[in-house]
């Protein structure tokens, strides 16, 4: 049909001729469809008829269990999963449970479970952690969380239990939550804003750090992770410097995917935002070498695209690191703070959606 595959995920496939734009993404037999004209997805849907037996279900109400909403076709983009968190109350008998104001208590250490501490239902907390990985699609407030609980499923302690209730109880208080994409200047390029941090020495049973990284476009978050560094970090630049070479490796691939789908046209680099100001230092100047020069090869990657002029890097004040939140528990006020930086609002999607 003249479509030709993504270089960047073999899941997506363009068309892009004089007449016709239609994006493809594919999930097994599940197709989501892009186009400015209603014809070319006219078009498509018969091209597939020809082979297969195919339904048009209109405009996208729900994909892959993420719920979403536009209730102007040319108007901003939302989602969510609420659909999916009453599910999930609901199977564990948590409906009318209290709602809390954060999905960690920032106050509590979690570290494994000691041989003198009570053991939780290990089927109970795994079902449970299992449920929570598909959320931070739409939800980056639960990425820590997720990944935090995740570490202890082979042998989950009652706080552990303790602490995967209490993300219940948060995502009770906040089931429609979810990211809106706006408008934005069609006159420009649409290139991502990346926000990248990390916590040092977080974790008490191995000293390692947390990086956190974020994607922002169209005003949403459209790439996001937390995780633990797989190797102890010497200082808080350190961690920092790690985490900001792993968030440059997403920075190209969003790179790739865009120039895949043509929609980047002149060549401009992707910008990291850090508020640390010794490894934003380290990157552009390399002041700090003599510190440094144990670091494995691989995490000097972020060095190399900045030469390259692939990434740039902009320090930020930390009260507008919107990574923030991927990197450790907040308090309630620096919690609702990274709503905002994040642009995340909660409206509720019909129920027929």
């Amino acid at each position: 049909m003249g479509f030709e595959k993504s270089d960047a995920d073999e899941c997506v496939f363009i068309l892009d001729t004089s007449g016709q734009y239609i994006i493809v993404a594919v999930y097994v037999d599940d197709f989501l469809v892009c186009s400015p004209s209603p014809n070319g997805i006219k078009w498509l849907h018969d091209e597939l008829n020809k082979e297969w037996e195919t339904r048009d279900l209109g405009p996208v109400k729900r994909f892959l269990g993420i719920d979403v909403h536009r209730p102007n076709p040319t108007g901003p983009i939302f989602i969510n999963q609420g659909v999916y968190i009453r599910e999930i109350l609901q199977e564990f008998g948590m409906e009318n449970c209290n709602p809390t104001k954060v999905p960690l208590n920032p106050s509590i250490k979690l570290h494994k479970r000691r041989e003198d501490e009570p053991a939780a239902n290990e089927t109970l907390y795994r079902r449970l952690v299992g449920k929570y990985m598909h959320l931070p699609y739409t939800r980056p407030d639960l990425a820590f969380t997720v990944s935090k609980l995740s570490q202890f499923n082979s042998n989950p302690s009652e706080e552990h239990m303790r602490a995967a209730k209490n993300t219940l109880r948060y995502l009770k208080a906040t089931i429609d939550l979810g990211i809106e994409y706006s408008d934005t200047d069609t006159s420009q390029d649409i290139l991502p804003i990346g926000y990248c941090d990390a916590s040092f020495d977080s974790d008490p049973d191995d000293s390692k750090s947390t990086s956190g990284q974020v994607f922002m476009l169209a005003n949403g978050a459209i790439s996001h992770r937390s995780n633990k560094q797989d190797c102890v970090a010497m200082s808080t630049m350190e961690s920092e410097y790690m985490a900001m070479s792993e968030a440059a490796k997403e920075a190209k691939f969003l790179i790739n995917l865009l120039e895949s789908l043509h929609l980047l046209k002149r060549d401009e680099p992707i910008t990291l935002k850090t508020d640390s100001e010794s490894a934003h230092n380290h990157i552009k100047n390399n002041v700090n070498h003599a510190r440094t020069k144990h670091i494995q090869r691989r995490h000097h990657f972020i060095r190399e695209a900045y030469q390259n002029g692939e990434i740039d890097i902009d320090r930020i004040p930390a009260c507008e690191q919107a990574a923030d939140v991927l990197t450790k528990p907040l308090t309630y006020e620096k919690h609702e703070n990274a709503l905002k930086l994040l642009n995340m609002r909660s409206i509720s999607i019909p129920v027929d959606n």
